[in-house]
């Protein structure tokens, strides 16, 4: 929102969270690798304040009552603080294969943060990474971001936006994906060396937390896959959305193209 529009921020409850927000699916994936679980949390609450967005502009000014946004969070003033300063240091790179062209935009390029009276966190951000968090026309993942905020595995906050993502595929057959023990250790920022260490100490403690109360949940097993002589080879592992209840949230479609015809390549410090 633009600075210019304080004022009336002021009398608005315009910082009140939105419980369902659409986000894009390459952010999803992407956004949370090498983030630590309170970023990740920031990001999403981002995406339920940011609306009135002038993407006619390259760089706007946000307003976020901070009050708020520890009361939806749950975290501290010194972790937001210090979680900020780090997205400041993290880009996102954008190519442009066919026209050779890569960009690197940093996630949040100015923070201002005025605790005088009102508690206020005044951010820039640029165009680019708002339509990643918040886009507005099409491409969408449905999530329940006041869900997420009541996750306390560190696990578990990175895998439900996936769940969330798979489950909006178009097709019923192919509500699942198969992630490598390579793709599993980038998505949960670990370095196990077998699948059954990962899913013991990753995906069994995931499900439990999940299991126990929440609306979205998952089953999983193992793709094996014969490489020669021997014993078949664990290869993958097939992660598949399941609700707890019968009640299932109205389907978003939605795709992993990303805006603009751009691609995030990696995230970087």
């Amino acid at each position: 929102m633009l600075i210019t529009e304080y004022k009336r921020l002021k009398k608005e409850a315009l910082n009140k969270p939105i419980v369902n927000k659409k986000i894009s699916n390459s952010f999803i994936e992407n956004a949370i690798v090498n983030k630590t679980n309170i970023s990740i949390k920031i990001i999403y609450y981002l995406a339920t304040i940011i609306k009135d967005f002038d993407y006619s502009e390259n760089l706007n000014t946000i307003i976020i009552d901070a009050n708020k946004m520890f009361e939806y969070t749950d975290l501290k003033i010194t972790d937001i603080k210090n979680n900020f300063r780090k997205m400041q240091q993290t880009s996102i790179t954008f190519l442009d294969e066919n026209k050779n062209i890569e960009e690197n935009i940093a996630l949040i390029p100015r923070i201002k943060f005025d605790f005088n009276r009102k508690k206020i966190i005044e951010i820039d951000i640029y165009s680019k990474i708002a339509k990643l968090i918040h886009d507005v026309k099409e491409k969408y993942s449905f999530l329940k971001i006041n869900e997420l905020m009541k996750l306390k595995n560190k696990h578990s906050i990175r895998l439900l936006p996936i769940l969330e993502m798979i489950n909006q595929f178009e097709k019923p057959a192919i509500k699942q994906k198969t992630y490598t023990l390579e793709d599993l250790n980038v998505i949960f920022n670990t370095n196990y060396k077998r699948y059954p260490e990962i899913e013991r100490k990753v995906l069994k403690k995931i499900q439990e937390e999940l299991d126990n109360g929440f609306r979205l949940t998952f089953e999983y097993e193992m793709k094996f896959e014969s490489l020669g002589k021997g014993r078949p080879s664990i290869t993958g592992v097939i992660i598949k959305p399941k609700f707890l209840n019968q009640k299932k949230d109205i389907n978003i479609k939605s795709n992993s193209t990303i805006i603009d015809d751009n691609k995030i390549n990696q995230i970087k410090k």
